[in-house]
């Protein structure tokens, strides 16, 4: 495996599990575009779209429009970077909504310090091999795997308070 094909697959699990967790808490994900000082209505539309872009590139991968695949990781990359300095120059206390509810941390200057990072991501994803299904199914299959173990780690992190919560085996 060479590391450009590693960072396809970081890409698509990270895009995925994001894409996914966005699903989950969509109203929270709208209200922090809201408090990006969006209209509600452009909060909405906005947060379709990052969700269909984040969802669509593991799915891109997979049905090999690995172009298509690239470029909405060009688009969320730039609109997270934007976001982010939006937030930082206005002073806004915005909290990221990047996976889901887990997030803890607050938009700002780190999404723009990451756009090199996405840079990689796109032209890791635009490099993949579209030889056959079997090896696009293979990117998505380990992507799902990675995704699911890093959602793990939190559930076990979640565990682990409620064991020594007494309240969470007396339902008190």
């Amino acid at each position: 495996m060479t590391v450009s094909y590693a960072a396809a697959i970081a890409t698509c699990a990270v895009l995925g599990w994001s894409g996914l967790s966005k699903v989950h808490s969509f109203q929270a994900f709208v209200a922090s575009l809201g408090e990006l000082q969006l209209q509600r209505r452009a909060a909405e539309v906005a947060a379709v779209i990052v969700v269909a872009c984040e969802i669509g590139v593991p799915l891109s991968v997979v049905v090999g429009l690995i172009g298509i695949g690239a470029v909405q990781v060009v688009i969320l990359a730039v609109s997270f970077a934007a976001a982010g300095a939006w937030a930082a120059v206005r002073h806004l206390n915005v909290p990221c909504r990047c996976l889901g509810s887990v997030s803890r941390r607050r938009i700002g200057w780190h999404q723009v310090a990451l756009l090199p990072l996405w840079a990689v991501g796109a032209y890791s994803v635009s490099s993949l091999p579209t030889s056959t299904f079997e090896t696009r199914l293979d990117v998505m299959v380990i992507a799902l795997v990675a995704m699911t173990l890093l959602r793990s780690f939190s559930c076990m992190q979640g565990f682990s308070r409620a064991r020594n919560d007494r309240r969470a085996y007396a339902g008190g």
